[in-house]
């Protein structure tokens, strides 16, 4: 399956297969096609460097897209900060691992061509977020 996950630090417990389909089913909702997908976890200090490098923030986020999409194939990586994604979990009350989902979704999201870039867009963000969380 051309979905491929990456721990760049100590491996946990993700239903893998189950979310590679959940990820197809979600880019097949959008009359898109699966292309090569890589959802890498790294730790907080990659992630600022990351931020630093592209985006030019000093400051770690949970999840960084990058999109290598090719007309209607959806491609790109995500990479996912475990930490930070730990820290949200606890804030917002929810178990970790459905956390997790709620990123990866996110990032999904983002590549299928869904931007979080003004209070009105993350509203309907949130909602696709949450209608995918759903149907896992």
């Amino acid at each position: 399956m051309p979905i491929e996950f990456h721990f760049d630090i100590s491996k946990f417990n993700l239903p893998q297969n189950s979310i590679k389909k959940w990820i197809e089913k979600c880019i097949v909702f959008y009359n898109f096609k699966l292309g090569d997908i890589n959802i890498i976890f790294i730790p907080i200090k990659d992630m600022i460097y990351l931020n630093n490098k592209y985006l030019n923030h000093n400051y770690v986020t949970d999840i960084l897209t990058f999109n290598y999409n090719n007309k209607s194939i959806i491609s790109g990586d995500i990479y996912i900060c475990v930490e930070q994604v730990k820290i949200n979990a606890v804030e917002y009350n929810v178990a970790f691992v459905n956390e997790i989902k709620r990123v990866i979704i996110h990032g999904i999201l983002h590549l299928i061509g869904f931007d979080d870039v003004n209070s009105n867009l993350r509203v309907t963000m949130r909602k696709e977020e949450d209608y995918w969380l759903k149907k896992f």
